[in-house]
């Protein structure tokens, strides 16, 4: 079940109207208390989509959104190992298409922050950087390296060119206000000390000789030389300052929430945490933030505002100010318009909390979905045949493949062993491992918990004359932050050790032979025109290295489709030829942390709010409806390392199925359903109700007839509006001096 939160943009109230003008150019300059365009000093709301996450037909859609939520301008990364994933060959094509990512955004009357990089982070592969740098000899990457510079050069400059020659430019009428080099270098640079220092004047020189017009930001640089704009990321930033007074204060991340890992549970980060931060930053002095990523907004337009915060975590408290008295919950910022009335706290976030449900297929019965498989070919690479190359020694596994694959396998062959058992270690930093003894699988491994290396270790049989030993390392993606990230080494280095009592033969310098990929990816098992025999009887189960195949008929309507990739063990999946991710629900999220949310106090990637304790890491994935062709011509392929059982697979439609809300007395609660109506309340409280959206509870103060009196309003309507007030709901007792609020939770069908 997705849970999903919308957050009250609270500084949108300083924004006047505004639209861009698309056919005009535009001066884009800065002072030191903001961006200004055409000489008008902006406050400016963003929010980051990055187009390779989504597909063309999803972002009209994605920037409309955030259009219509309040936003002024779309930030994105520019991803260079997607766009050159091998040396001098661009893609620029499809969910690549960064030009027309760019016009969109014009088309949508918005502004755009382009973060060239190319370094991105990202929670992306590498960061960015494409595995093919590191066949470069003398490569360093990120520092005051010739041969990195040279290729960062080539890449930015294409960029920038590519942008110009489209107009894209604000000067030239196009919707890119600012623009970035490098990224988040300050918080990794202290270890390469002056090489480091004189990389970021470099960065800094270059940038600037591409006379983009509009300025340049270098995000987390405390040291950015100027003109560079230096700016924030991270979760709070109403300290930060910039590191010139001619510099606005600018906040190029705000972390809404947190990344997740395979075995971890879903982090979350509460709405009205975001929007204290969100407060404090403005009340601070500051003049651009961006949601890092995308959520729903809304707004009101009013010119001026007074601030009111409260900075305690645990304790309310009441401000008197100007002859009026305001109630401050802890850890909330108050905005008073005109420094008279207030109209917003970020405690009291009123807008609704949608809790998204699938449903199943409604175009045919999933439970019917017939199955084929074929093995993966293991023969060649288990007895070393055919080999990609040798070697007599271990290599490291990234620059042997340039990640052309997540898989690379190391075969030897060991003569005049005596028969009988003896013990096989392997020390990798894989993240995986599967290995192989004269053709048979005798066991495999992975790395969990953010380690990236671990010892194999497993009693083998032998026998005499020779053996061959053939190990597979399996990646699930490269590093992608820190110092120095490029030099973790990956795959098996060794030692490799046969044991016998008290002595170790090491098969690190044996000759090695390599084999980059696996067949079935070879041979592009994924594409259902490859004429290869699939077996249609005795579908196996629990068999590892299992290619499965199915077709199925598109769901019927227009929401969102999901696959149920469930019982299956580690792989990859791909719908009509398109790969739509790794997957492996065999591993199971940790139970940690998974206990009642309080916003209140600092958020940390450690303190973050969690759902889906001791379910599987990942179940659900994501099917865009531009994969999918009328009828059952739809086809799923997997490919199953672990093994697995297809049975169960079905896909799904996301749909909303309930909707909550909270406002305080006086207020007006609002609640839609989008997509259908209203079918049903399944609680209302007038009083002082506890617990929030799935888990409200009566409190000791409540108005009797609130839940009849909301179901008359709202049952059977695409959406309702009901004031939180006791001459409609009724008196509430007994109350005394309680605050009064209204919660509601409905169902939409």
């Amino acid at each position: 079940m997705a849970f999903s939160k919308s957050v009250f943009l609270t500084l949108a109230i300083f924004l006047a109207c505004f639209s861009l003008r698309s056919s005009n150019a535009a001066d884009v300059s800065h002072d030191g208390r903001a961006i200004k365009i055409d000489g008008q000093r902006r406050i400016l709301i963003s929010g980051s989509i990055h187009y390779p996450r989504s597909t063309p037909q999803m972002w009209p859609e994605l920037i409309a959104k955030a259009k219509e939520g309040g936003l002024d301008a779309i930030e994105t990364y520019v991803f260079w190992n997607a766009h050159e994933p091998q040396r001098r060959q661009y893609n620029f094509e499809g969910s690549l298409n960064i030009i027309r990512f760019l016009k969109e955004i014009k088309s949508a009357g918005l502004y755009a922050v382009l973060r060239i990089g190319p370094y991105v982070c990202a929670e992306w592969n590498h960061g960015g950087l494409p595995a093919w740098l590191q066949k470069t000899p003398g490569m360093q990457f990120r520092t005051d390296n010739q041969p990195f510079k040279n290729e960062m050069q080539i890449f930015v400059t294409k960029i920038v060119n590519m942008v110009k020659a489209e107009g894209l430019l604000a000067p030239q009428g196009g919707p890119v206000i600012l623009t970035q080099i490098e990224n988040e270098y300050g918080n990794i640079e202290g270890p390469y000390g002056d090489a480091g220092k004189r990389y970021v004047q470099w960065s800094a020189k270059m940038a600037e000789a591409l006379n983009v017009g509009v300025p340049w930001i270098m995000c987390q640089q405390d040291d950015a030389p100027q003109p560079m704009i230096n700016t924030c990321n991270g979760f709070y930033c109403h300290d930060f300052e910039p590191n010139n007074k001619n510099s606005p204060k600018m906040w190029t991340e705000n972390w809404t929430g947190w990344f997740k890992n395979w075995d971890a549970p879903d982090p979350h980060r509460p709405a009205e945490d975001v929007a204290y931060a969100v407060a404090r930053f403005f009340q601070t002095g500051g003049t651009l933030q961006n949601y890092y990523m995308v959520t729903k907004f809304s707004g009101n337009n009013v010119t001026s505002a007074c601030f009111l915060s409260n900075e305690g975590n645990s304790t309310d408290a009441t401000f008197d100010y100007e002859g009026k008295s305001y109630f401050l919950p802890a850890w909330s910022v108050s905005i008073l318009a005109d420094c008279k009335e207030e109209i917003y706290n970020t405690a009291k976030v009123d807008t609704q909390t949608t809790v998204k449900v699938k449903k199943p297929n409604l175009a045919e019965d999933e439970s019917k979905l017939t199955w084929s498989w074929a093995p993966e070919i293991l023969t060649n690479q288990v007895k070393g045949k055919n080999p990609s190359l040798k070697a007599n020694k271990l290599l490291e596994q990234v620059k042997t493949t340039a990640d052309a694959s997540d898989y690379l396998w190391y075969i030897t062959s060991v003569d005049n062993l005596q028969e009988g058992k003896m013990t096989l270690r392997v020390n990798t930093t894989g993240h995986g491992l599967y290995v192989f003894v004269n053709g048979a699988l005798i066991g495999s491994q992975y790395a969990l918990n953010d380690h990236f290396s671990f010892i194999f270790e497993s009693t083998i049989d032998v026998k005499g004359g020779t053996n061959v030993i053939a190990l597979l390392s399996a990646t699930v993606g490269l590093k992608n932050y820190g110092s120095f990230y490029e030099t973790t080494p990956v795959g098996i280095s060794g030692p490799v050790q046969l044991i016998a009592g008290n002595t170790a033969i090491d098969l690190s310098n044996n000759q090695w032979s390599y084999k980059i990929g696996i067949d079935g990816l070879g041979k592009q098992l994924h594409l259902k025109n490859q004429h290869i025999k699939w077996h249609s009887r005795t579908v196996p189960t629990k068999r590892p290295f299992t290619w499965y195949k199915t077709n199925f008929e598109a769901p019927l309507g227009s929401d969102p489709v999901v696959v149920d990739l469930q019982g299956m063990g580690k792989g990859m999946a791909w719908v009509n030829g398109e790969n739509i991710g790794r997957y492996w629900p065999k591993i199971t999220a940790t139970s940690k942390n998974c206990t009642a949310c309080d916003y209140r106090g600092e958020f940390t990637a450690d303190r973050s709010c969690n759902t889906g304790c001791n379910e599987p890491g990942q179940r659900w994935y994501h099917v865009p409806r531009e994969y999918l062709k009328p009828g059952k011509t739809n086809t799923l392929i997997l490919f199953e390392e672990f093994g697995g059982n297809p049975s169960s697979i079905n896909f799904q439609t996301v749909v909303v199925g309930t909707i909550c809300a909270t406002v305080n007395e006086k207020e007006t609660l609002n609640l839609t359903c989008e997509g259908g109506k209203i079918s049903g309340i399944n609680f209302a409280g007038f009083g002082n109700p506890q617990g929030t959206c799935q888990a409200f509870t009566k409190g000791t103060c409540e108005a009797p007839g609130t839940l009849e009196k909301v179901k008359q309003e709202c049952i059977g309507k695409l959406s309702c509006s009901i004031l939180a007030d006791e001459g409609l709901l009724g008196a509430c007792t007994p109350c005394g001096n309680v605050t009064k609020k209204l919660a509601v939770q409905a169902t939409c069908s």
